[in-house]
């Protein structure tokens, strides 16, 4: 038997998998790994050592500030050229 990663939320028993979770061996009926694999539900894990996907494993992304009124007073431009709307009537 190998382990296997939830692509789409699921529950075996009464256990629920979020996407991204390692689900352990032997709980996967063998004769539903074909069927749940083309369903794209489940995918065989690379290795028992793969880090859950989005459970807190990676670096947190930072954005830098854009040049500009942002970076100046931490406001966004009201529009993307800076330029104000003309009214139309």
């Amino acid at each position: 038997m190998a382990a296997f990663a939830a692509l789409k939320p699921c529950r075996f028993g009464s256990v629920d998998y979020g996407k991204g979770d390692i689900i352990p061996d032997g709980v996967v009926l063998p004769e539903r790994v074909l069927s749940l694999t083309r369903m794209g539900y489940i995918a065989q894990a690379a290795s028992k050592s793969v880090p859950e996907v989005g459970r807190g494993t990676a670096e947190p992304h930072t954005q830098e500030p854009e040049s500009g009124r942002e970076a100046q007073t931490g406001e966004p431009d009201a529009h993307p050229t800076g330029k104000k709307a003309a009214n139309k009537k």
